[in-house]
């Protein structure tokens, strides 16, 4: 699951949505992000998400603060679980047992300048959601392939009232849309709080702690090694800790064009070990947009100097076997474009 919160990416802006629009659809869309910092509101949300084995629908009801949100799922196979945002964890608060499983927040907060820099934004006209007037936005790469996204904004107080994420060969990958919302001027601070008496258990340890280069080669004794070649428009968002589902230490490196991401894993080879990587704790509900994928469901298999290309939702998992490690792929990338870049790293 890929829900944490971020910092700003932008002081809230004032004006009225006249002036807004006067600014243009870059502006608009800077606004949409300010106010997921500073807007306070109530929502029920439809999400949708079309996987390999067919679509998976859910109903959330939504408290959100500052940063901060509670999200409790009302339908779908989620149903009664209920996820607490602090801006600094994420908690799945666990009834049966009073166990909150903690995540940290993870994730680096979107790079608008990254962004517009690779995507243009174009206005898309109006349409009514929730009983409220929406401006929708459309992001598309400027050099596709690439991911895009329609984005509808409330015009009274930018708020993004639905967002539908498509892949780079065009499917519709997820959508989410407010269906019921209201603006009270505070919400409890208990809403984003554990309860009392509970049990924290870590989800995954050391996870989303950013480190360097050489302090992760550390970490997992064998030197961490980065691409020599990448798509146009990627950098270096951020280097992880993770481990494997069979408890291998294991490096992430998390590349981001703004709102594409390339994941580069790797970790040292153990032969007939398979790589236990797993989904992560849940569906996403895709209201804020961060570079990195997470970890994919899949078998290893054995031989070393092999390559095998699994088709994920959304992208493509590359995995390739050297001598001493191992390393998995994960972008929404052609499998050409997936295979130059792991083709450059070091035998």
């Amino acid at each position: 699951m890929r829900l944490a919160a971020v910092v700003a990416l932008l002081a809230a802006l004032s004006g009225t949505p006249a002036s807004a629009a006067a600014k243009g659809p870059d502006a608009l869309l800077q606004r949409a992000y300010a106010a997921d910092r500073s807007v306070t509101y109530v929502a029920t949300v439809h999400t949708r998400v079309n996987g390999a084995s067919g679509a998976t629908e859910a109903d959330v009801k939504v408290w959100h603060s500052g940063g901060k949100q509670r999200m409790e799922y009302v339908s779908g196979p989620m149903a009664g679980r209920v996820l607490v945002d602090d801006g600094t964890h994420v908690y799945w608060l666990q009834t049966e047992d009073r166990t909150a499983v903690a995540a940290p927040a993870g994730g680096s907060p979107a790079n608008m300048a990254l962004l517009l820099r690779n995507y243009k934004v174009t206005a898309g006209g109006v349409a009514t959601i929730a009983g409220r007037r929406a401006l929708l936005l459309k992001v598309s790469p400027r050099k596709p392939p690439g991911p895009r996204r329609d984005v509808w904004i409330d015009s009274a107080t930018s708020v993004i009232l639905r967002t539908d994420s498509y892949t780079s060969d065009g499917r519709l990958q997820a959508s989410t849309r407010v269906v019921s919302i209201s603006f009270p001027a505070r919400l409890s601070e208990t809403l984003f709080a554990l309860p009392r008496g509970w049990t924290v258990t870590q989800h995954s340890p050391n996870a989303g702690e950013k480190l360097s280069i050489a302090e992760a080669s550390q970490k997992i004794g064998m030197p961490v090694y980065q691409p020599s070649v990448l798509p146009a428009g990627f950098h270096l968002q951020g280097v992880y800790l993770a481990t494997t589902g069979s408890g291998i230490p294991m490096v992430h490196l998390r590349y981001t064009d703004g709102l594409n991401s390339l994941s580069v894993f790797q970790h040292a080879y153990r032969r007939g070990g398979g790589m236990g990587m797993g989904r992560g704790m849940g569906m996403g509900m895709g209201r804020r947009w961060r570079g990195g994928r997470g970890m994919m469901q899949g078998e290893a298999g054995d031989g070393i100097g092999q390559c095998q290309i699994l088709h994920g939702a959304p992208g493509l998992s590359l995995r390739v076997y050297r001598s001493d490690r191992v390393y998995v792929l994960i972008a929404d990338l052609p499998a050409a474009e997936l295979e130059r870049v792991a083709s450059s790293l070091p035998q």
